[in-house]
């Protein structure tokens, strides 16, 4: 219940400054109201901890930065229920605010709102389920987060033959299995003698790299690569083992990390498995203009109700 309630945790400083506000309290009001109040505000949290709803509303609301709980605790003060949960929901509404549609965001301009908004689709997805899953704050919190590239455009930062040798070992089974139309042959024979003479120059693997890239994506206009439908959110230390492979190689590990128990928020899971992709259209070879289109209408549908009170309230 604590990183639900002070999300990141407090450092020495907070915690003296909260000793200090409490000993100038008991002095002003005595210890039998204080600790009256104190029992109130447990009760309180104990409630919103409970219930899903006030969970991964509040929840999100801590997580994301937007407020804290003490603000939280004030703002619900002589508030009916109902009275509450629009306040709620108006200040989640006021938190993904922008001045464009949410599928223009893109990952240089607006990396902070992006992230806030995946937060929030991931959490109101697992409102909308109705099951008992709730949103592991706690995991959340103690993490550091990133954006992933569903789908990447180039390899970077591999500058040993070691990491480059690995990467050609990686992507060599995803070439040879592509059903687009190249020279595969080629592509092949060129990372096989990498691969076996353990040597590949910088340049040489710049090259090769761009060839795999192009070999297992879909042609066409790249525009979309730092938009909100080729973005999903991944714990940084995921991401730093993700982030120079081609989307089969990503599915294939973010797989492999759920079976091992590793925390994969719920709808980058689901990007990953096209949980969001029509039957017809499913396909794991690479993330297509298809496959961003349901993702980016399954995120309109979810987040609807806040869109339409942002356009109605603000």
């Amino acid at each position: 219940m604590f990183d639900f309630i002070s999300g990141k945790g407090r450092d020495e400083k907070e915690a003296f400054y909260t000793f200090f506000y409490f000993e100038q309290l008991i002095k002003k009001d005595g210890i039998e109201k204080v600790w009256l109040m104190i029992q109130n505000a447990f009760l309180q949290l104990k409630e919103w901890y409970t219930e899903s709803l006030y969970y991964h509303k509040i929840g999100y609301l801590i997580a994301s930065g937007y407020h804290e709980m003490p603000e939280i605790l004030s703002i619900a003060k002589c508030k009916r229920k109902n009275e509450f949960k629009k306040i709620l929901d108006t200040s989640i509404a006021e938190s993904i605010r922008i001045n464009k549609s949410y599928k223009d965001l893109s990952y240089d301009k607006d990396y902070a709102m992006i992230s806030r908004l995946l937060l929030l689709f991931n959490i109101q997805s697992i409102i909308k389920t109705q099951s008992t899953q709730r949103f592991p704050f706690s995991q959340y919190n103690t993490s550091e987060w990133s954006l992933e590239h569903i789908h990447a455009q180039q390899s970077e930062g591999l500058r040993t033959t070691e990491n480059r040798i690995k990467w050609l070992s990686t992507h060599i089974g995803y070439v040879m299995k592509s059903k687009k139309k190249f020279d595969k042959e080629v592509l092949v024979s060129k990372m096989q003698e990498a691969i076996d003479k353990n040597l590949v120059t910088q340049v040489e693997f710049e090259t090769m790299a761009a060839e795999v890239f192009n070999a297992l994506s879909e042609d066409g206009d790249t525009r979309y690569v730092d938009l909100i439908g080729n973005m999903a959110l991944l714990s940084r230390d995921i991401n730093s083992k993700l982030n120079n492979s081609v989307f089969a190689a990503k599915r294939d590990a973010i797989v492999d990390l759920d079976k091992k128990g590793s925390f994969i928020p719920y709808c980058t899971k689901m990007v990953f498995l096209k949980y969001y992709t029509s039957s017809t259209e499913t396909q794991f070879e690479f993330w297509s203009s298809a496959d961003r289109d349901a993702y980016t209408t399954e995120m309109g549908k979810i987040l609807d109700p806040y869109l339409k009170l942002i356009e109605a309230t603000f």
